[in-house]
């Protein structure tokens, strides 16, 4: 299959200086214009392959456009944020399940099991 490099990215990727990359030959020509040692990093790399891989087996350009982001923003640290709202990891409690907890069933079903012959199952 030969390469498509005209396809577009969903959105464009913004670059450092104001420029875009809107097609996949677009990002092509940016990563074979960067410096060698930065070229060289394994992020580079990792968008390289990935957009090659875009362009050659058709697959989506989100992809190639992740793989591209995390080589634009490898220098950008994560900052935790404290204020956020706190989440709740623990098991969703149910309003069905807190009935079942003060007032479990009468009848289980697990109770009836041997109903046709005219006996009941013992209840675990």
């Amino acid at each position: 299959m030969t390469p498509d490099w005209s396809r577009k990215f969903d959105e464009p990727i913004p670059l450092p200086k104001g420029r875009q990359l809107v097609t996949l030959k677009d990002a092509r020509t940016y990563i074979t214009k960067l410096p060698k040692a930065e070229h060289m990093t394994a992020e580079w790399q990792a968008a390289m392959e990935a957009l090659i891989l875009v362009a050659t087996l058709g697959g989506p350009t989100m992809f190639a456009r992740i793989g591209i982001m995390r080589a634009l923003n490898r220098h950008v640290e994560r900052v935790f944020n404290p204020d956020r709202k706190d989440h709740h990891w623990g098991r969703r409690k149910l309003a069905r399940d807190r009935l079942r907890a003060v007032a479990p069933l009468r009848f289980p079903w697990y109770a009836w099991r041997g109903k046709k012959e005219g006996k009941r199952a013992p209840l675990r």
